[in-house]
C-alpha cells in the first residue's frame, strides 16, 4: 500500500495537484490511501488499513506529518525511512540545503529506524557521495534519490529476515538542518564569494538567491567565484567579458551569475538580460557615474598634492586654478565623501579619512559631511593654516596631510587603471 498526502491546491488557479508519489503509484495500479494524520479518526483509519496487511516493514520517505507510535508499531520489524544526510549530521527538514549552505565535501543517504523521534533512531546504513562545487540543490536531491532507492533494494530483505542490525548515532557531531526561511534567500553583501556561492547552490531549487539590481528585484543561479582584483563596494556590478552577472564581494573577490529570473518572467542567461534595453541603459549610466566620481577624485587630489607641495598658507583659491578647476570648482568639491566611498570603496580608516575631508572638503555645502565638533578635534593640528572664501580658516597638519594624499592618489590610479582596463572610463575622464 501506498500512503501519501491529499491533493493540495498549486498554481494560478490554486487547483489540487496530486503529489509525485501518488502520480506514480495511480500509474502502477498500487493501492493507495491518502491521509494527513491530523485527527485521531484519520490515525485509526490508517491504523486499521495496514493492520489488515500483515506488514513485515514500512518505509518512509519525505512524509511531511509526524507517524504516531501506534502505527509505527504495526509492521513486524518497524519502519526504515531514507534521510538525505550522513546521520547524525543533518537532522531535520533541509538536509541537503543545509550540507551544500556549509560547503559539505561529501553527503549520502541513512537509513534510520524510524522513532517518534524521526532523525534519532537507529541506524541500518550510511551510504556516501561527494558533494561536486558543481552541485547545487537539485542536482544533489536526484544523486542522493538514486542512492536512496539502492540502498532500499540493498538492505531491505536484509532488514526484513532481521540480518541486518541496527547501530545507535554517535552522540556527537549532531547539526540542525532546520527548515528554509524565505528571508534566507535575500543575498547579503556582508557575506564572503565562497558564502554567496554556497548558498546560491543551496537555494537553487528554492527559486534562487534574491538580488536587487537597478532597483528590481531578481533571481540568479549558475554562481562562480571568481579571483579578481577590484576597488569596487560590496555589490557592485562588474564588467563581464562571458555575458555573467560578476558583482563584487566583501573580500575584494567577485561571485559570478551565469543565469537570472525576473519577476513573472522565465528564467534565461545572464548574457540576455544583460542585453535588455533597460538594463543595457541602466549599465551604461552606472559607468558614466563611476567615470564621472572617479573624474572628480583625481581633479579632488590634484589640489590637496598643489596644497602639500607648495606648503603652509597656500590659497586653496589658487591651487583650484592651478589643478585645472573651472568656475563649478565648488560644486565638484561638494562630492566629499561620495566619491571617497563609492569611487574608492574599501577607502582608508576612520582617522585617516577626517584628516581627507578637511583638506579636500572646499565648499560650505559640503560641511554638512564633517562631524559637528570637527573644529574642536582638530585644534591640535595648527601646522598649517589655509584660508579661501570656500570654508573658514582651517588648521592642518601637513605632513599628515601629505602622507594622505599620496596614499589617496595611489589608490585612485589602481582604481583608474582598473577601469580603464574594462573599458569602463571615456577619454575625458581619463585625462
Amino acid at each position: 500500500m501506498v500512503v501519501c498526502p491529499p491533493d493540495a491546491p498549486a498554481g494560478r488557479g490554486l487547483l489540487p495537484v496530486p503529489c509525485p508519489v501518488k502520480t506514480e503509484a495511480v500509474r502502477l495500479g498500487l493501492p493507495l490511501t491518502e491521509s494527513k494524520l491530523a485527527t485521531g479518526v484519520e490515525i485509526e483509519a490508517l491504523a486499521l488499513a495496514l493492520a489488515d496487511l500483515r506488514l513485515d516493514a514500512g518505509i518512509m520517505v519525505a512524509f511531511g506529518p509526524p507517524i504516531p507510535e501506534r502505527v509505527l508499531a504495526i509492521p513486524t520489524r518497524g519502519f526504515v525511512m531514507t534521510h538525505a544526510s550522513l546521520l547524525p549530521r543533518w537532522r531535520g527538514a533541509a538536509p541537503i540545503e543545509r550540507a551544500l549552505e556549509e560547503g559539505d565535501a561529501e553527503s549520502g543517504v541513512s537509513l534510520v529506524r524510524l522513532t517518534p523521534d524521526r532523525y534519532a533512531g537507529d541506524l541500518y546504513a550510511v551510504d556516501r557521495v561527494v558533494v561536486l562545487e558543481s552541485d547545487d540543490a537539485i542536482s544533489l536531491t536526484g544523486k542522493l534519490a538514486d542512492l536512496a532507492a539502492a540502498a532500499l533494494l540493498q538492505h531491505l530483505d536484509a532488514i526484513i529476515a532481521g540480518e541486518r542490525p541496527a547501530i545507535p548515532q554517535r552522540p556527537i557531531g549532531i547539526s540542525d538542518a532546520r527548515k528554509i526561511d524565505p528571508a534566507e534567500l535575500d543575498l547579503n553583501w556582508s557575506w564572503s564569494a565562497r558564502q554567496i556561492v554556497n548558498k546560491a547552490r543551496a537555494f537553487a531549487g528554492r527559486g534562487g538567491l534574491k538580488i536587487t539590481l537597478h532597483g528590481e528585484v531578481i533571481q540568479v543561479f549558475g554562481p562562480r567565484r571568481i579571483e579578481i582584483d577590484h576597488e569596487a563596494p560590496p555589490g557592485s556590478l562588474l564588467p563581464s567579458h562571458v555575458g555573467e552577472l560578476v558583482f563584487a564581494t566583501r573580500d575584494s573577490g567577485a561571485v559570478a551569475f551565469a543565469e537570472a529570473q525576473r519577476s513573472g518572467h522565465k528564467r534565461i542567461y545572464a548574457a540576455q538580460l544583460r542585453q535588455e534595453p533597460q538594463f543595457r541603459d541602466r549599465i551604461r549610466s552606472d559607468v558614466r557615474r563611476r567615470s564621472d566620481l572617479v573624474s572628480a577624485a583625481l581633479r579632488h587630489v590634484r589640489v590637496a598634492e598643489h596644497l602639500t607641495a607648495e606648503g603652509a598658507n597656500r590659497a586653496l583659491d589658487e591651487s583650484f586654478h592651478i589643478a585645472g578647476f573651472g568656475p563649478e570648482c565648488a560644486q565638484a568639491a561638494c562630492l566629499g565623501e561620495e566619491w571617497f566611498g563609492r569611487a574608492i570603496g574599501h577607502g582608508f580608516d576612520t582617522s585617516q579619512a577626517e584628516s581627507l575631508r578637511l583638506l579636500l572638503h572646499l565648499d560650505p555645502r559640503a560641511r554638512r559631511y564633517l562631524p559637528a565638533d570637527w573644529g574642536a578635534r582638530y585644534q591640535e593640528l595648527r601646522t598649517w593654516t589655509v584660508q579661501s572664501r570656500y570654508m573658514p580658516t582651517g588648521t592642518f597638519d601637513l605632513a599628515r596631510a601629505t602622507a594622505v594624499t599620496r596614499e589617496a592618489r595611489e589608490v585612485v590610479d589602481r582604481v583608474v587603471a582598473s577601469l580603464w582596463a574594462d573599458g569602463l572610463l571615456d577619454e575625458g575622464a581619463l585625462r
